[in-house]
């Protein structure tokens, strides 16, 4: 008979509903063996901190220490943008350091949050990332044994190496006393080849047993389960467990259902996901999405998704994630653009055809239409999709920002609160806006990250190259303003001692111009949108010249021009071009525009 998903919330039903035995031990025992726990969970031994205290938790001491416990898992909770759908905590934690069987299932359809559930317990246990192990299905291990050891092709060797499996009961064998333990996921158990699994029915029980032999070699672990924390993840699309229609290897595990994920839930995940709080000198800067922005990301997910399913967008499309809408909400908040939002979502979803699996260019340029369209009509009623709320000297300001928007002309006000200056503890005036806000990205300038966000607003009347000026070749663009109410003249002039930009766009100040020249507040070599777009135009040329003037070398010119093909194609120009910037924005330094006109 095979174990259906009624069987198997039936299996483990009544192993739920017992309650841990209640144990009530002398008072002052008890409080001393609870600080105790309190103390070894402030050092961050959150499982043994767990196991001392669970005997107490049916007495009046025990409330002590579940607080300090709640404010932990919430902690990590705010750290990682996580919200409990399931309620699960922290009842989740005692089953996991009080059950005999330490083998835990979690099943439900796709983007209900089995995964991240798994991540958020390990950071909440406090184990380490080379503690933390993940096997997927692999049709080509037709044995058990064949995930803990395979043979050591790679090193031209028959001596048998250690697969993920034989590595973490290997690493689970050494440990201490009070070291976190080791924790495996099975992803997608249910997708495991036949049989598999339950040829290992040893390695589930309470003191995990593994006995192999492989060309004469034997490996013998005996682990604890203490010390090896075993999970998994159940598709409903799956008819049985394992390949076990005995139900012999279920029965050593705890199953918890996870539902789809309610819209009303999804909101406040996105609600909690998109406020940003940063805080500079005195000032706190609070950004977030608005209600009906988060409202058409749900409905292009749904939209989406619906497709996917209905086979609407093709045999090889992929649904969009819980973590993908994270995603395009950050997009959204970055950028107000929906273009971004289209290549980003275009490129989770169609990923498997941009990669070559198809070579139907016309096809996927239907799919891609179709994506956008259904991008464009979602988020057509929403007239502004971010809010910004600056907190400074005891007084606050709200700025909503409308998609599109020219930002220079809102930049200019969001910081100036009833005509207070904002000053630096030097003295000297911090003239920000909510673009540089975002903070320093691996090493990149503040500037050069969040001007990459509205670049793409930018284009080009025409792109003229040849002339030579002051000793460089001039690189001169026409910039059509992102209103379309102006135009902008930008150059790059390619000089020996790196390149000269200017241009005649409002967001050039003479503030910009200091910050390019002197680097004066940390971020240095600060260009506007229209240098990077221009740097993006001609990017070979560019890189080609800091090649020839030794700024740069070719290998890294060279990668970058590969990646950057590559990145256009996913959908992830944005991220590139940040490293573009990286390589080329230093070299950089600002004239005057009336310098080069003359």
């Amino acid at each position: 008979m095979s174990v259906t998903l009624t069987t198997l919330q039936e299996h483990t039903k009544k192993e739920q509903e017992e309650k841990l035995p209640i144990v009530v031990p002398r008072v002052s025992v008890t409080k001393e063996i609870i600080n105790k726990a309190i103390r070894l969970l402030e050092k961050g031994k959150v499982y043994l901190s767990i196991k001392y205290a669970l005997p107490f938790k049916y007495t009046s001491v025990f409330k002590k220490y579940e607080e300090k416990l709640h404010n932990h898992i919430q902690e990590v909770f705010r750290r990682y943008g996580y919200i409990d759908v399931n309620n699960l905590f922290p009842e989740i934690l005692y089953l996991v350091a009080g059950a005999r069987y330490k083998n835990f299932l979690f099943y439900g359809p796709p983007n209900s949050g089995k995964s991240l559930t798994i991540h958020i317990i390990k950071e909440v246990l406090n184990i380490p990332d080379d503690q933390f192990f993940i096997i997927h299905p692999d049709l080509t291990r037709r044995d058990f044994k064949s995930n803990v050891l395979e043979p050591g092709i790679e090193n031209n060797s028959t001596t048998p190496q250690l697969s993920e499996l034989g590595k973490a009961l290997e690493l689970a064998s050494s440990l201490k006393e009070g070291d976190p333990p080791v924790m495996i996921v099975f992803e997608e158990i249910d997708q495991f080849p036949k049989g598999v699994l339950k040829q290992g029915n040893t390695f589930f029980e309470p003191l995990r047993k593994v006995h192999i032999t492989m060309y004469g070699k034997t490996f013998k672990w005996e682990v604890p389960a203490d010390k090896l924390l075993v999970f998994g993840t159940f598709n409903p699309t799956g008819t049985y467990f394992g390949g076990d229609r005995t139900e012999a290897l279920i029965s050593r595990w705890l199953v918890f259902k996870f539902p789809e994920i309610p819209r009303d839930k999804l909101k406040e995940i996105l609600a909690l996901n998109s406020k940003k709080e940063e805080h500079i000198e005195d000032i706190v800067v609070t950004r977030a999405l608005t209600g009906k922005a988060i409202d058409a990301l749900i409905e292009i997910y749904y939209g989406i998704n619906h497709l996917v399913a209905s086979g609407g967008l093709g045999e090889l499309s992929s649904p969009l994630t819980v973590r993908d809408l994270i995603q395009l909400a950050d997009v959204l908040q970055d950028t107000g653009n929906l273009e971004s939002l289209v290549h980003v979502c275009c490129s989770r979803v169609l990923h498997r055809m941009v990669k070559g699996i198809t070579s139907d260019e016309t096809r996927l340029a239907e799919l891609e239409h179709t994506i956008k369209n259904i991008i464009v009509g979602k988020m057509s009623s929403v007239d502004e999709f971010l809010e910004i709320i600056v907190e400074a000297h005891g007084k606050v300001k709200i700025t909503k920002i409308p998609l599109f928007e020219k930002r220079a002309e809102i930049e200019e006000n969001i910081f100036n609160i009833e005509a207070v200056p904002i000053r630096t503890s030097d003295g000297n005036i911090l003239r920000l806006n909510y673009e540089m806000l975002n903070l320093n990205r691996q090493g990149i300038p503040i500037m050069a990250v969040k001007r990459t966000n509205n670049v793409w607003q930018v284009s080009f009347r025409e792109i003229q190259r040849g002339a030579t000026f002051s000793g460089g070749k001039v690189i001169y663009g026409r910039a059509q303003s992102s209103s379309g109410s102006g135009e902008y003249d930008t150059y790059i002039i390619l000089r020996n001692d790196g390149l000269a930009v200017s241009c005649t766009c409002p967001s050039f100040s003479e503030g910009i111009r200091n910050y390019l020249n002197t680097g004066t507040t940390g971020n240095q070599n600060v260009p506007c949108k229209h240098i990077v777009k221009l740097v993006l135009e001609t990017k070979e040329e560019i890189l080609d010249h800091l090649v020839a003037i030794e700024k740069i070398h070719s290998t890294e010119a060279d990668n970058l021009l590969a990646v950057g093909g590559f990145a256009s194609r996913m959908g992830r120009i944005s991220e590139w071009l940040k490293e573009l910037l990286k390589t080329v924005v230093p070299h950089m330094y600002a004239v005057e525009i009336n310098t080069i006109r003359s």
